[in-house]
């Protein structure tokens, strides 16, 4: 009878898991490293954020600097940098941008075609795609790099007119309307690539001529949560929605009842993100928002089980749009990224027995029908593939700071 392996079944063995090892080691290491750089970028957006809040606490956080070198001697009262650096030719007293950056970084790779544009160009909010100036706006102050004491290089760009924060108020990402910037997590370290270790924040739009979404056919700035919104720019309540000139009973949400029983509303969602569009027609429509899902999700439409190679191949694309992995979301598997659009209508919800207004999106899944829509909060998404097929519904407002607005992304498209 035979009690063992041979040596030679064992060597074949041991050679079989080492090929095998050997086809899985680079998916492994590529998601393990695509893990890593979501982790940094939270942790640097944090801590910027927490920099900016105290600024806002102390009254800090407004129209209150000359220009960007102004702000940021501030804001390193609140961030600890270990140096800040001139951009373009000023101020004069600033080491160059190469200090900052490194002597062998000039270049930040903007996609997968290998398009690059120099750091050293990055030299005023314009540049981020902020060129507005108004009442609200004024971005043409020349930015600054800083490297922050754990290695990430930013380059900010200042709103000498953005809004006063009241400090009385808690208003999370305070920063959001006074501040854009491109950071880079790890430095000099390659891939030195947008949307992998290097994002966009605050309100930057872009890098340059860059934009999202070229191998569809679209060109459009970089997305923003909803959550970003509504905390950086405030809520849109019930009185205000009514009064603005796209303002209707659907948008508003005059159909259905809050908590308290009252048709008035402190925080219409869809509203805000009207008004930081800039008009409802400029938001992305409902089919550019579908053909984004499907082309990330791809054949196997983000299945619930992805081998490692389909949840890198997910990942990478949904990068590119700049947006998370959908299988790094905090609520995954439960409902992953969603895709704003600019589609309203009214869906009878029999539960409650009140017609429910609301937002179509795109969402990865979205054929996941386990989702539904929870009518205290009016914030779904419900399935409704009886009318749409393998859309989503979307409640206009929210009673709350619902954690869930983080992973509904908006794309203005002008």
């Amino acid at each position: 009878m035979k009690k063992g392996f041979t040596l030679a079944e064992t060597l074949i063995a041991l050679a079989v898991i080492g090929i095998v090892a050997a086809i899985m080691m680079p998916a492994l290491n590529y998601l393990i490293q695509t893990k890593v750089r979501e982790h940094q970028v939270e942790v640097s957006k944090l801590k910027f954020n927490k920099a900016s809040e105290m600024m806002t606490l102390n009254g800090k956080m407004g129209p209150y600097y000359v220009d960007t070198a102004d702000f940021v001697d501030e804001l390193q009262k609140h961030l600890k940098l270990v140096r800040v650096c001139r951009v373009g030719n000023s101020p004069n007293d600033l080491p160059p941008v190469s200090d900052c950056f490194g002597e062998n970084y000039d270049e930040i790779i903007l996609n997968e075609s290998g398009d690059t544009y120099k750091i050293s160009d990055i030299k005023t909010g314009a540049e981020l795609g902020l060129d507005t100036v108004d009442d609200n706006n004024d971005w043409t102050s020349n930015n600054i790099a800083i490297m922050t004491i754990d290695g990430i290089r930013m380059i900010l760009s200042y709103n000498s007119k953005c809004p006063p924060v009241d400090p009385g108020v808690h208003v999370g990402n305070t920063s959001l309307a006074c501040v854009a910037g491109v950071a880079d997590v790890d430095g000099e370290k390659k891939p030195n690539t947008l949307y992998k270790d290097i994002y966009l924040f605050g309100s930057a739009k872009k890098i340059g001529d860059s934009c999202i979404g070229k191998a569809l056919g679209l060109c459009l700035p970089a997305p923003i949560t909803v959550a970003d919104i509504v905390s950086a720019y405030g809520k849109v309540n019930t009185t205000e929605c009514l009064n603005a000139s796209w303002g209707n009973n659907q948008i508003c949400d005059t159909y259905s009842y809050n908590m308290n029983g009252s048709n008035y509303k402190d925080n219409i969602w869809y509203a805000s993100v009207i008004k930081y569009c800039g008009g409802q027609d400029k938001i992305l429509s409902f089919s550019d928002a579908r053909k984004i899902v499907d082309y990330i999700c791809g054949d196997n439409g983000c299945s619930n089980s992805p081998s490692v190679e389909e949840k890198n191949a997910v990942t990478l694309r949904a990068q590119s749009f700049g947006i998370n992995s959908p299988y790094s979301s905090s609520l995954y598997p439960y409902k992953w990224r969603t895709i704003v659009s600019n589609q309203v209508g009214v869906y009878n919800h029999l539960q409650s027995g009140y017609p429910c207004p609301g937002v179509y999106a795109a969402q990865m899944p979205y054929n996941d029908t386990s989702l539904y829509f929870n009518s205290d909060l009016a914030l779904g998404p419900l399935i409704n593939s009886g009318n749409f097929y393998n859309s989503n519904f979307l409640g206009t407002y929210a009673t709350g700071n619902d954690s869930s607005l983080n992973e509904y992304y908006v794309f203005c498209t002008k």
